[in-house]
Order: structure tokens, then C-alpha cells, then sequence
């Protein structure tokens, strides 16, 4: 048997501990920061980094789409690496790319969850963060423009967490971002079919040991 770890952003944290409770599975899980998605370079490194110490295992699975393609041209030495294909964690917590582009277009939907909400550089910290330094004014103009495509803010609730709990931060953000307030049931099916396989084609990339993550093609 392949000695396995995982390899997950931590914005999923609460979904893939729930994962592996319901499967009785003891994997090893080693967590990314969520933070680090704002910037792809130091993503791809601390991937790289982090797969480097994990010499030991034989198999990887990471819970990243392509993320902005950081993932691209990360090597995975002697391991065989697990990815869903799709093009972030949005898209995996929705089961599928086609689900999430249901919800674009000119009336986008943003999306939070538990785990997005206790990221370090959430929606909501970055909007007060701009307000203390632009001030109200100046910081919500720059803050509608921002989010000038995106009508509603979607709470996805995944049933790995008490969504009462967050609820009230959530109508506070989407009243003072001027979003309608949605709250979309999805389950976890696809995370669990990522940490224990069968891995098909269709839905997910298998990385062959000394090779590397390459672009893949999301089917429209």
C-alpha cells in the first residue's frame, strides 16, 4: 500500500477533516495558507517547498485546482501527485467547473465558507483594510469596483460546520457590500472522491513521479 499524505489549502480545512472522519482515513495533512493564493509565485514555492520534505511518502494528494496556474511546473520528484481538475477551490467545494460557471457572468456571485472566512486575507478583512486606509469614502468606491461584476455573495454550505455560527458576520458583509445574500447547498462528494479515489480522468489528474503538474483543458 502507497504511503500516502495530504497536501491542502487551508480554506478547505473544515471539509477535508470531515472527509477523512466520515472514511476512517489517517492521512498525514499538511496545510497551505489560504493568504497565499493572492500571490501565485509564492504559492508555486511554497508548494514546491513543502513537497520537498514529504520525500518520504509515495503518493500526494493536494487539494489545489490550478489556482491563478500556480500549480504549474511544480515537480513531483519521487511522488505521484492527486489533483481534481478543476481551476480553483471554488469549483472543487461546487462539485465541478460547470457548476461554478453558473454562477458568473455579469451577475457574479462571491463565494465564502467557513474556512474562507477565517483565511487570513478574507473579503472582509481586505474591505476594512482598505476603508482604515483610503477612508470610507474613497475605500467604498474603490471596493464597488472592485466587486462591480458580483451581485449576491454565496455562503456554501457543506454541513462541515454550524452555519449559524457565521451567518451574522455574512449578512453584515453582504448589507454593507450592497450583495444579495444566498446560501447554497453542495456536498462534499467531490473532495471525498479526490482523497480516496478511484482517480478517472475526467475529473481528476494523476502526476506520474519525476514529472511535473502541466496545463490541462476544462472542458466547457
Amino acid at each position: 500500500m502507497l504511503k500516502t499524505a495530504i497536501l491542502a489549502c487551508k480554506t478547505l480545512r473544515h471539509e477535508i477533516e470531515k472527509a477523512c472522519e466520515i472514511h476512517n482515513m489517517d492521512y498525514p495533512i499538511y496545510w497551505i495558507e489560504s493568504g497565499l493564493h493572492n500571490y501565485p509565485e509564492k504559492l508555486h514555492k511554497n508548494i514546491q517547498d513543502e513537497l520537498e520534505k514529504l520525500g518520504d511518502f509515495d503518493r500526494v494528494i493536494m487539494t489545489f485546482g490550478l489556482c491563478g496556474n500556480a500549480l504549474l511546473g511544480i515537480k513531483s520528484n519521487n511522488l505521484e501527485l492527486i489533483m481534481p481538475k478543476v481551476d480553483d477551490c471554488i469549483s472543487l467545494m461546487l462539485g465541478s467547473v460547470d457548476e461554478r460557471r453558473k454562477y458568473g457572468g455579469k451577475n457574479g456571485m462571491y463565494f465564502l465558507t467557513k474556512g474562507w472566512i477565517e483565511g487570513e486575507r478574507n473579503l472582509w478583512v481586505e474591505y476594512q483594510y482598505t476603508i482604515e486606509k483610503y477612508g470610507e469614502e474613497t475605500g467604498t468606491e474603490i471596493f464597488n469596483m472592485m466587486l462591480n461584476h458580483y451581485k449576491s455573495l454565496g455562503i456554501i454550505d457543506t454541513k462541515c460546520y454550524d452555519l449559524d455560527e457565521i451567518m451574522p458576520l455574512c449578512k453584515e458583509i453582504a448589507d454593507t457590500l450592497n450583495l444579495e445574500l444566498k446560501v447554497l447547498d453542495y456536498s462534499i462528494d467531490y473532495i471525498e472522491d479526490l482523497l480516496t479515489g478511484p482517480w478517472d480522468d475526467e475529473r481528476f489528474i494523476v502526476v506520474k513521479p519525476n514529472s511535473e503538474v502541466r496545463d490541462f483543458t476544462l472542458e466547457l
